[in-house]
């Protein structure tokens, strides 16, 4: 998902229309519109929390498969 939006992201240009910047123009030629810039935060903030909940319930996923092991282990010890 994140891999595949990236993709499809235009090259930015880092120095291109830097006179018009500096001018302090309100649209500058080859960069992309504020609006666009925009798009690309939110689809970014909302990559980051699909990220973070995936996360959260892959590691809770783990600590619950650690804990059975544990478990198991310190059963199969005690007999």
């Amino acid at each position: 998902m994140l891999s595949q939006y990236l993709e499809e992201m235009p090259v930015i240009k880092v120095f291109a229309g830097l006179e018009a910047v500096r001018a302090s123009v309100e649209v500058v030629p080859e960069l992309p519109s504020r609006a666009a810039l925009e798009e690309w935060l939110a689809k970014h903030d909302s990559v980051d929390k699909e990220t973070e909940i995936f996360d959260t319930a892959e590691l809770e996923k783990l600590r619950q498969l650690t804990k059975g092991k544990l478990q198991c282990t310190a059963k199969h010890l005690r007999h």
